[in-house]
């Protein structure tokens, strides 16, 4: 499926954050190119604003195709969001949790592929953690 072509069965969207207007855009270093969710490689794509116009979001998840777009132009608290809100995703897919399950039940296996993700990609996560490390420090500048 292209980047551009809509399917609303099977992408979830996260809507765009509205605090954040006039910040910096994400650091397209480092970026992850593929993220390894369990048994499965979804492939991550940052797309421009052109590509998720008319969605009104910033971001989806495509099990069919095992792809993760992200809008690349986001601020860094922004791209944080978006990138594990889409992965949460991924992982809910991958292991086919359910709302009507226990809410003890579905946090705990959501941790657990949270954490097995978080192993599996240190790149990605290395990439994320470094927006944060970036947001901070841009705040203690401020100060």
């Amino acid at each position: 499926m292209k980047a551009n072509q809509q399917n609303p069965k099977s992408k979830t969207r996260c809507k765009p954050s509205c605090d954040n207007k006039g910040a910096q855009a994400s650091s397209t270093r480092g970026r992850p190119k593929r993220l390894k969710v369990l048994n499965l490689t979804f492939n991550v794509l940052f797309l421009n604003d052109a590509q998720m116009a008319g969605t009104g979001a910033v971001g989806f998840c495509d099990p069919e195709t095992q792809t993760i777009g992200l809008v690349g132009t986001q601020p860094n608290d922004s791209m944080q969001d978006t990138f594990l809100h889409e992965v949460f995703h991924s992982i809910v897919h991958v292991m086919d949790l359910k709302e009507n399950e226990t809410e003890e039940n579905y946090v705990r296996r959501l941790a657990t592929g949270l954490c097995t993700v978080w192993n599996n990609n240190p790149a990605a996560f290395k990439w994320w953690s470094g927006l944060v490390y970036c947001e901070a420090i841009k705040n203690l500048n401020e100060l």
